[in-house]
């Protein structure tokens, strides 16, 4: 069920870039940790990160924030056992998500709002709350994550990340797109740590995540026919080789530590202030 509430809160990229993102005959599949193809592999290190976080959490409510076409919710709802719902205010990302949902026969629910002016009933009811690749679109990045924080529960979680635009990552999609860039606040991890504890959190670590991933790099379509787009193409795509290449290392080692210059993403687990719940997640990454 879709429910819509509120005035979306303009972001860098703004509505209209996001509903253009959801178009209606793409729908994403699912994340399947136990799928061992090299092309899995980030899926598969983030299924470790949450497994981490949300196993011991069976049967407690899970909001993503800017859940659209989300292919986590129903990974979350079948691996943990967490009882979900996705928040986004694109209309078109919270029909995607809701087919998602169907397609892959999970219950959840679905609202149609901006986070900052969430509906009350959602205030404090979350166990916890994950949002992958949204406060760093806010210019306050503080606040979002505070207005974030607002939907947990006392001694609740809260589950970020996002991309590494202060280093390689972000210098190649500057070279490449540069307005989807701009659609970005560059931060480091420090940044980040500081954000969540001026919104009043807890945190329990922040760090890089990952050695490599050069997927991430956007490319918009407009003018799919310049030499110039053509050209970044092509490189992007010697780009996702080297990505691979990288993969394979890390899978047959797995001892490749993440550095702040190359990782591709940056995680953070905090928790709202007051009593946690019994069942601590587990060991950190």
């Amino acid at each position: 069920m879709i429910r819509v509430n509120g005035i979306a809160d303009r972001d860098k990229a703004g509505k209209e870039y996001w509903d253009r993102v959801y178009v209606p005959e793409r729908r994403p599949e699912a994340i399947n940790p136990r799928d061992t193809s090299l092309r899995n592999y980030i899926a598969r290190r983030f299924h470790r990160f949450f497994a981490e976080q949300l196993s011991t959490m069976s049967g407690q409510e899970l909001l993503e924030i800017g859940c659209g076409g989300s292919q986590y919710l129903p990974y979350f709802s079948r691996e943990f056992g967490l009882q979900v719902t996705g928040l986004d205010y694109s209309e078109p990302g919270c029909a995607a998500a809701q087919r998602v949902l169907a397609a892959e026969g999970v219950d959840g629910e679905i609202v149609h709002a901006d986070f900052f002016n969430a509906p009350q009933k959602l205030t404090g009811k979350f166990d916890v709350v994950v949002s992958m690749g949204v406060v760093e679109h806010f210019a306050d990045t503080a606040k979002s994550i505070a207005a974030i924080a607002k939907l947990v529960k006392p001694g609740g979680l809260v589950l970020t990340t996002i991309p590494n635009m202060r280093g390689l990552t972000g210098a190649l999609q500057k070279a490449f797109d540069r307005e989807v860039f701009e659609k970005h606040v560059p931060l480091d991890r420090e940044m980040l740590r500081r954000a969540h504890e001026e919104a009043g959190l807890i945190v329990q670590e922040c760090n890089y995540f990952i050695f490599n991933n050069f997927f991430v790099i956007a490319i918009q379509p407009a003018h799919p026919n310049s030499l110039s787009r053509r050209m970044k193409v092509l490189l992007a795509r010697g780009l996702h080789y080297l990505s691979g290449a990288i993969w394979a290392f890390e899978t047959a080692f797995d001892n490749v530590r993440p550095v702040r210059f190359v990782s591709p993403f940056i995680v953070c687990v905090a928790r709202t202030s007051g009593s946690p719940p019994a069942a601590a997640p587990g060991e950190k990454i």
